[in-house]
């Protein structure tokens, strides 16, 4: 039987593995690929300039897929032997603290995030920190410190907890190359970043005046909030939701905004809150469409808002894998629209989240 292989596999030195499983009854419609690739989660490895014209990956296809996947014997076979595989390194000589090491780490920290493992994913963080810190320090890392700061952020907000490392902010980063494919400089705003009016930002963009008014309503939100004020605002037209011939865009956009605002309410609804389970459904539905695909590489900022929005709302459901694999596709790409950008967006988003959960943020978490 030919084995569907899942991207990104990984292929590193000697006795390196790969997560295989059965092509049979697999819900993806990807032909079969009997070729390897080293995982963007190694160190060693570049992350792709985003390219609007690429097709997506199979694991973002459909939501069933990698809920298929993380259920097959050959994902539990794969996570057993990498783990014994990592052990062994670290009985070695110099290998426990390897870049290898520490990229086998995180690459088996994705799919366990995708799982909602997070207890041991919080195991496997604390391990990177102590590595870390016996190669001495941050600066032993910097060739791959975007890719550590955003598996820490990401576990950050995934348990509600303080981020564990601490990395000085980069100098500006240099503007997107001009590639045909991307057009203009990634828009990086979002209601979770930036402080131009949306309606300048997003001007002459694909998103309607409405989806505009809803984003900037959210981003007063999110401003007004932690200035400690209550000022109520305009509640945006979820009514529009009514009608069967709304534009998927703006779809996406109220329904995204309809768990963004609940935790704001006061009391704040939780993410995860099962009022918001049907509107999580939907979330996933429009964003299988590829129909956006373009626009979401060209404004990374939004689809970040709306996967961690969604991926926190799904904390406990099946589509968490979904939208946490589109998480790490988004964030990791923000080595090119801007790393530090992002950094912020998610602290952000985790002091929302954290206030939802009627947990208090340390000061400054959300600077």
């Amino acid at each position: 039987m030919p084995l569907l292989q899942y991207p990104y596999s990984l292929l590193l030195v000697n006795g390196a593995l790969t997560p295989y499983v059965q092509a049979q009854n697999s819900p993806s419609s990807e032909p079969i690929r009997e070729n390897h690739a080293i995982s963007i989660w190694m160190p060693s490895a570049s992350i792709p300039l985003p390219n609007a014209e690429s097709p997506r990956p199979c694991l973002l296809k459909s939501a069933r897929t990698i809920v298929f996947v993380l259920n097959t014997l050959g994902y539990f076979d794969f996570k057993d032997q990498t783990i014994k595989w990592v052990n062994e390194q670290l009985q070695q000589p110099g290998q426990g603290t390897s870049d290898v090491t520490m990229g086998v780490i995180i690459y088996l920290m994705t799919w366990e995030i995708a799982r909602g493992n997070l207890t041991e994913v919080t195991h496997h963080m604390r391990g990177l920190q102590r590595m870390i810190d016996l190669r001495g320090g941050i600066p032993s890392a910097r060739h791959f410190d975007w890719k550590l700061q955003f598996i820490d952020l990401l576990v950050a907000v995934m348990t509600s907890s303080e981020p564990r490392l601490h990395f000085q902010s980069r100098s500006p980063e240099p503007a997107s190359p001009d590639d045909p494919s991307i057009g203009s400089q990634q828009v990086p705003d979002s209601p979770l970043w930036g402080t131009t009016p949306l309606s300048l930002v997003l001007a002459n963009s694909p998103f309607c005046g409405e989806c505009i008014k809803v984003l900037q309503v959210m981003r007063d939100l999110v401003t007004i909030r932690q200035s400690g004020r209550h000022d109520s605002l305009p509640l945006p037209s979820f009514g529009l939701l009514r009608h069967s011939s709304l534009p998927s865009l703006l779809k996406i956009i109220l329904l995204t905004a309809i768990i963004f605002h609940r935790a704001f309410s006061e009391p704040p609804v939780s993410f995860a809150a099962p009022v918001n389970h049907d509107v999580i459904e939907q979330i996933c539905r429009e964003l299988e469409d590829e129909a956006n695909d373009e626009t979401w590489v060209r404004y990374p900022g939004i689809l970040l808002w709306i996967v961690l929005t969604a991926g926190a709302a799904a904390s406990f459901r099946e589509e968490r894998a979904f939208f946490t694999m589109f998480l790490m596709k988004v964030g990791t790409s923000a080595v090119w629209w801007g790393p530090d950008k992002a950094r912020l967006a998610l602290l952000r988003f985790l002091w929302i989240k954290r206030r939802s959960e009627g947990l208090e943020a340390r000061p400054g978490v959300a600077d």
